[in-house]
């Protein structure tokens, strides 16, 4: 198991993400690898498949650069959603005053 990492924290860091990957491509097998380190064979691949051939100043960068995607998807989310109440609102209240002009 990495240095400084207790057995309830769920998620790695970078570094320790790098680290392991590291350890991999010296040589030990996958399933021993992930054993040690307390995670899945599958993970280890998916990390392969996102960080490998990274340093660390790299996968930061990725991180951030998600970070950043992430807040910017959530704010044009939200406009999107506010922009269709307001057009649902405007139509209804069209709608009622049309009926409301309308005698039979």
């Amino acid at each position: 198991m990495i240095e400084g990492r207790t057995d309830e924290e769920k998620r790695f860091t970078e570094e320790q993400i790098i680290a392991v990957l590291r350890e991999h491509e010296a040589g030990p097998k996958a399933g021993d690898l992930a054993r040690k380190h307390g995670v899945s064979v599958a993970t280890l691949y998916n990390w392969k498949a996102t960080y490998g051939g990274m340093d660390v100043s790299d996968a930061k960068h990725l991180k951030a650069l998600e970070d950043e995607n992430a807040k910017l998807k959530k704010l044009l989310g939200w406009k999107a959603w506010r922009h269709t109440t307001r057009r649902s609102c405007r139509d209804s209240i069209f709608i009622s005053s049309h009926l409301e002009t309308r005698s039979p």
